[in-house]
This record gives C-alpha cells, structure tokens and sequence, in this order.
C-alpha cells in the first residue's frame, strides 16, 4: 500500500512536472512565434524600401545628370560673362574716379567683353543670364 502511494505521488509529481515543463514550452514557442512575425514584418518593410529606393534609382540618376549639367552650365556661363562684366565695372568705376559722365568718350566696351553687355547699358545679354528651372 505505501508503495502504491509513493508511485501514485512519484507519477503525480511527473505529471505536474511534465505540465508545467509543457506550459514553459508552449510560452517559449508563443514568444519565438512573436519574434519570427515581427522579424518577417522587418523583412517586409525593408523589401518594399528596398523596391522603392531601386525603382527610384534610375529616376534619380536622371536628377543628378541635369543638375550637373545646370551645374557645368552655370559655370561656363560664369566663366564668359565674369570677366567682361568685371571689366566694364572698372571702366565705370574709372570714369566716376575721373567724374566724367560717361559721355567723355571713353571706352564703354571691348572686344572681349562684347557678348555679355550692351555698349550704351549695363544689361546681361540672354546667353549670360541663367536658364529658368524646370519644375
């Protein structure tokens, strides 16, 4: 009889073992299953982005080229218009210094500084003046 008793003990101390061992597993897997869905929402997301950044690339690269163009551009215009503006600035500055007013005669414009301005006034010829943007 003490022996059933001790197996009916060690058989029930098992099983309640045994449940709680299960209750530990189930909760592990429930938390595994938590992490692999948050993981898999991540890998979603960064896939979509990932989508979304490649399909822009080419977009993009079409971007950059104009705005170096625009860039180059400016520059060359900067380096033929600079210079000749630069120019008729000291003239007119010299003519204030001699308190002339312009009309004594003295030189307005050169030859390299033709393209850029008009003898008479200061204006910018189109090819000196920046493009207008495209929106």
């Amino acid at each position: 009889s003490s022996t059933t008793t001790t197996t009916t003990t060690t058989t029930e101390s098992l099983i309640i073992a045994l449940k709680a061992e299960k209750h530990q597993l189930e909760q592990r897997c429930h938390t595994l299953e938590k992490k692999y869905n948050k993981i898999m929402e991540e890998v979603d997301f960064l896939t979509n982005m990932n989508t979304t950044l490649e399909s822009n690339k080419v977009g993009m690269k079409v971007c950059i080229q104009e705005a170096r163009k625009e860039q180059e551009d400016a520059k060359e215009m900067l380096y033929k218009c600079l210079p000749p503006l630069e120019e008729k600035v000291q003239v007119l500055m010299l003519q204030l210094e001699q308190g002339g007013d312009g009309s004594s005669g003295g030189p307005t414009t050169t030859s390299s500084s033709a393209g850029c301005y008009k003898e008479e006034e200061v204006k910018v010829e189109e090819d000196c003046k920046p493009a207008a943007r495209q929106l």
